[in-house]
C-alpha cells in the first residue's frame, strides 16, 4: 500500500500528465492559393461568369507577430502559399504585389485548447488580389483587415468572423463603385 505522501504524489503526477496531454496549443497552418482578379468582375455578375481568375505568383507575404514584422516571404509561381502560425500570438498577414490591391488578415492563436493528438490546425484559404484600377485609391481598404480568424472552442477549430468579413467586403464594394462612377464620369 502507498503512504499518504506517495499516494498524493502519484495523484498529482497523474493529473499533471492528463492535463498536459489535453491542454495543448497547436500551430495553425494558413495556406492556399493567391488568385488574380479584376475589380470590375466583382461589380458585374455577367463579367464574373466570364472571368477567368488565374493563380498569381511572386506575391510578397508580410507576417507580423504581435505587431512586429517577423517574416517576409513570397508565394510560389503556382500561386501556392503557406504560413505556419505559432500558438499564443496575434498575427497580421499582408499579401501585396505591385499593381494589385493589398489584403490584410488577422489571426488570434491564443487560448487554443485541443487534444494531444492535434499538432496543427489547418486553415485552407484562397486569397484573391485585385488589379489596381487606374487612378483609384484603395489605401483605406488595404490598411484594414479583410478578415479575422479566432479559435472556436465549441467546434474545436479556427473560424473566420463572417460578419466582420462582410463589412470589409461591403467597404471594398463601396470603394469600387465610387471608382467606377468617377471613371464613367470622366468618359
Amino acid at each position: 500500500m502507498y503512504s499518504p505522501m506517495k499516494y498524493l504524489m502519484l495523484v498529482f503526477a497523474s493529473f499533471s500528465m492528463i492535463s498536459t496531454s489535453l491542454a495543448q496549443s497547436p500551430t495553425v497552418l494558413f495556406y492556399g492559393n493567391v488568385i488574380s482578379s479584376k475589380v470590375e468582375d466583382v461589380l458585374s455578375e455577367e463579367d464574373k461568369k466570364k472571368s477567368k481568375d488565374q493563380t498569381l505568383g511572386e506575391v510578397e507575404i508580410h507576417v507580423f507577430k504581435n505587431d512586429t514584422l517577423t517574416t517576409n516571404i513570397y508565394n510560389r509561381s503556382t500561386g501556392f502559399y503557406s504560413v505556419m502560425l505559432e500558438p499564443e500570438n496575434r498575427y497580421q498577414i499582408v499579401f501585396s504585389k505591385d499593381g494589385y490591391i493589398s489584403k490584410k488578415f488577422e489571426f488570434n492563436t491564443t487560448n487554443i485548447q485541443v487534444g494531444s493528438d492535434v499538432k496543427s490546425l489547418k486553415l485552407l484559404t484562397d486569397v484573391t488580389l485585385f488589379e489596381k484600377p487606374e487612378n483609384a485609391d484603395f489605401t483605406a481598404f488595404s490598411k484594414r483587415p479583410v478578415a479575422r480568424c479566432t479559435f472556436n472552442e465549441e467546434r474545436g477549430r479556427m473560424e473566420w468572423d463572417m460578419d466582420y468579413a462582410r463589412q470589409a467586403f461591403d467597404q471594398f464594394l463601396r470603394l469600387a463603385r465610387e471608382d467606377a462612377a468617377m471613371s464613367a464620369s470622366k468618359e
